[in-house]
């Protein structure tokens, strides 16, 4: 009878011609207009959304399908690089946030950073694909950044398994074969093959349909000691155990260099590859590197940095045509790429700078970190002068012991690596909240990290389902930030250039410096 009732039930309340997620997205609209801002409401109106900076303002909507699309006019935009936040909480999930999980989208492809409880279910409110997922990238090995780490790689699985049955891809060759070969890589710490292993395993599944790589970074100051050899207690975090080689997941290892991990690099174009290239626009070449970050003891942290490949300069057609060169074949293509060419006649050599445009176009660069309570100066090399910085902001006031960070320590760490554009992620529950006058906790973190980044950074809090369009020459324009900002980066950036060194040692001070 039980039942019967919840059938009677659901054909009156969820009629079947309105799919699920359709009907739940309308429900949660509905009680997010008719909630308190400071309650349901934050995940879709959080006071932040209306930036001061309306520059920045175009660049922020919902990743959720079909949210507000009609009346936001960044939905007709397409950059080729956004940051969709699927989880925002720190520590446990709340009623406004679910714990931690970034994903970075790439035109065709993605890269999810950390998987906290639930990303598979956040995943499906947005127009994000699983199967677009290439990279996986974990921060450190704290529950609220990996529970989420099997179920996700299971759910991608069945995906997989279900497109290669769909008709259309059985007919599309070329797709069947991605289907077929698609490998997932997952970069982090080390112990982490062995936690996705025992996961697996000791639920009695495996992976069969879909490769797993799973490439631990070591060699690192922080090392967790966990075991005693001696008494023939392994290590969990360093030792294999032959009864994980079970399935299609491998591990691997990544060493650093001068503390630096290169997890990926751009291959270097020669006059020959270019010559000889006959897609012309390859997929887009990416460097990825990581360094540590400082946490908890025995905690080993990194934080990620992605650039793009510069983009080449324009030739432009009339300087080249007035000194004898024609576009034909590849001389175009080698001179964006700084070669130089014969004319028509073979008679004399240009070069790029004679016939090159000025540039247009930069390499954007995202830098994003886990939790911690201060940078490495290997940190701060690699994510100099960041497009966008995301950081933890997890504390309200500082506590060393905790090993998290405030909005302002989030600031200074922005500012001393100069990022465009802070965004404060993992926000605890506390600073959801509003003071006793009413105030909102998170303008005065997005003001306690704007005054410690001494105005060379904006400061935007991320909530969950935000999408942050990263513009195709970044937001290290003049005409992104406001004139004021401008004005004091200027200041800044000459009075403290110079000793940005002294500055990172200051905030690391327990750390070696660099000579």
């Amino acid at each position: 009878g039980f039942v019967l009732h919840l059938r009677h039930q659901s054909r009156s309340r969820y009629p079947r011609r309105t799919p699920a997620p359709q009907f739940a997205l309308e429900d949660l609209q509905r009680r997010a207009n008719q909630t308190k801002t400071d309650d349901f409401g934050l995940i879709y109106h959080p006071p932040t959304y209306e930036h001061e900076n309306k520059d920045l303002q175009k660049s922020i909507r919902s990743c959720m399908t079909g949210f507000h699309q009609d009346d936001h006019a960044s939905y007709t935009k397409d950059t080729g690089m956004s940051l969709c936040f699927l989880g925002t909480g720190a520590g446990t999930p709340t009623r406004q946030r679910s714990t931690t999980a970034t994903l970075l989208r790439l035109g065709g492809s993605s890269m999810l950073f950390d998987a906290g409880e639930g990303v598979q279910r956040q995943l499906l409110f947005t127009r994000a694909k699983p199967s677009h997922i290439e990279r996986i990238f974990i921060t450190h090995l704290h529950g609220d950044h990996v529970f989420g780490l099997p179920g996700f790689l299971l759910g991608l699985q069945m995906h997989i398994m279900a497109r290669q049955k769909d008709a259309n891809i059985v007919k599309n060759k070329r797709k069947q074969r991605e289907m077929e070969n698609h490998v997932i890589k997952i970069y982090g710490p080390p112990g982490l093959y062995n936690y996705i292993a025992s996961n697996i395993i000791l639920s009695c599944t495996k992976f069969h349909s879909l490769s797993i790589e799973v490439h631990e970074l070591i060699g690192g100051r922080a090392r967790r000691v966990h075991g005693n050899k001696d008494r023939g207690v392994k290590n969990p975090f360093e030792d294999t155990y032959p009864e994980y080689n079970y399935g299609l997941i491998r591990r691997k290892f990544i060493s650093p260099e001068n503390g630096v991990w290169t997890i990926e690099n751009i291959e270097q174009k020669t006059r020959n590859s270019i010559l000889n290239d006959k897609t012309r626009h390859g997929p887009r070449q990416l460097t990825i590197k990581a360094a540590e970050l400082d946490h908890l003891p025995g905690v080993v942290t990194f934080g990620f940095v992605v650039q793009e490949e510069e983009p080449p300069r324009n030739v432009d057609p009339d300087k080249a045509k007035a000194l004898g060169v024609l576009p034909n074949g590849r001389k175009f293509d080698l001179l964006k790429h700084g070669f130089s060419v014969q004319t028509e006649d073979g008679k004399r050599t240009v070069q790029p700078e004679e016939v090159l445009k000025p540039r247009v176009k930069r390499a954007r660069k995202i830098t994003i970190t886990g939790d911690n309570r201060g940078w490495t100066p290997q940190m701060f090399e690699i994510a100099e002068k960041s497009d966008v910085l995301v950081h933890e902001a997890t504390l309200v006031k500082e506590d060393y012991k905790r090993g998290h960070s405030t909005a302002g320590m989030a600031g200074k760490a922005s500012g001393d690596a100069q990022a465009a554009l802070l965004v404060l992620n993992h926000i605890s529950s506390k600073s959801d909240r509003s003071d006793s006058l009413g105030n909102s906790n998170q303008l005065r973190l997005i003001k306690d990290a704007k005054e410690s980044s001494n105005g060379k950074s904006e400061v935007i809090v991320a909530f969950d389902f935000m999408e942050l369009l990263i513009p195709r020459d970044g937001f290290r324009g003049d005409n992104f930030q406001d004139e004021s900002s401008c004005n004091k980066n200027r200041q800044s950036q000459k009075a403290g250039e110079g000793d940005l060194h002294q500055t990172r040692a200051a905030v690391m001070g327990w750390f070696e410096t660099r000579e």
